[in-house]
């Protein structure tokens, strides 16, 4: 019924969503840690933040060039 179909494309849409959000998300996260921990004299926490955010950035536009192509 058109309900149910209209409820499984908003779970699809989420996951597509989650796909490339999450991956994003984590990159974020670890580019404000690199930022804090500079400032906070801790360059060696931030080049592995950098690192992290790096990977998660390039996974985030993998899975959104994946579904957007």
């Amino acid at each position: 019924d058109v309900e149910r179909s209209r409820g499984l494309g908003d779970v699809y849409k989420r996951q597509v969503f989650a796909e490339y959000f999450g991956p994003f998300s984590a990159g974020e996260r670890n580019l404000a840690r690199a930022w804090s921990s500079l400032t906070d004299g801790y360059p060696h926490v931030a080049a592995d933040a950098l690192v992290a955010a790096k990977a998660a950035f390039e996974q985030a536009a993998a899975a959104y060039a994946k579904r957007t192509v």
